[in-house]
């Protein structure tokens, strides 16, 4: 019995680390205001837009779609100017930096309405006339660590 109540005691403990190391981490997620990429095609905001989301495929994960943000804004500008570069010959590609709201960020993550990677600040190496397909595989390495 009194093994039983250690183990008991041991499993709580266990159990409410693992629950503030969470809170913790979601306490950072929100804190970081993130920042995502809206990408767009066509002139004046009338063609279609929508968020960079990169699918991975793990044995772990299945086949997953995960909207990237970074932590950091000069990150973000740098994929930015990647992502531009790499659609230039279609002409009337776009791509921004904005803000992803804290509470939409919170609400979807609890929600399961999207996964998201926030990459945490330098964590992705650019450089100039990197390929796309190198910094998608950079990502999808970084999801898998996660």
């Amino acid at each position: 019995m009194n093994m039983k109540n250690t183990i008991n005691k041991e499993y709580s403990r266990d159990v409410n680390n693992l629950l503030q190391e969470k809170h913790r981490n979601l306490k950072f997620l929100i804190a970081a205001s993130p920042h995502v990429i809206l990408m767009r095609r066509g002139h004046d905001d009338e063609g279609p837009e929508g968020l960079f989301t990169l699918k991975s495929s793990s044995q772990l994960n299945g086949s997953l779609s995960h909207t990237v943000a970074f932590e950091d804004r000069g990150d973000a500008t740098n994929f930015c100017y990647l992502l531009q570069s790499s659609f230039e010959d279609l002409g009337d590609f776009s791509a921004e930096i904005v803000p992803l709201p804290v509470k939409e960020l919170s609400e979807a993550i609890r929600s399961h309405t999207m996964k998201v990677i926030v990459v945490k600040k330098g964590k992705l190496k650019l450089y100039a006339g990197q390929p796309l397909a190198d910094a998608e595989m950079a990502l999808r390495t970084l999801i898998e660590q996660e």
